[in-house]
């Protein structure tokens, strides 16, 4: 895996738990006062993502540094794509 310390600044924040990145804070559709992050934590097994936001797509070549994503964790049926 690649080490943390190559992760850019300005994109996916590290979190105090170690190999878990967190997206920036985006509102929700269905309520803009509420907003929701997508996490991504860092597996030898293969990455796994929590919260599929639309805005990981800025991130995409942070997160294709990390390794990928292996495996996405689905909270709804409406962030199935």
């Amino acid at each position: 895996m690649p080490s943390a310390d190559t992760v850019q600044e300005d994109g996916l924040l590290q979190t105090g738990v170690p190999g878990l990145f967190a997206s920036a804070p985006q509102p929700l559709p269905f309520d803009p006062a509420l907003e929701i992050r997508s996490f991504l934590l860092r597996r030898e097994a293969g990455n796994l993502l929590v919260y599929g936001s639309g805005a990981l797509e800025r991130d995409a070549q942070q997160i294709a540094e990390l390794g990928g994503i292996t495996r996405q964790y689905l909270n709804h049926r409406h962030e199935a794509s």
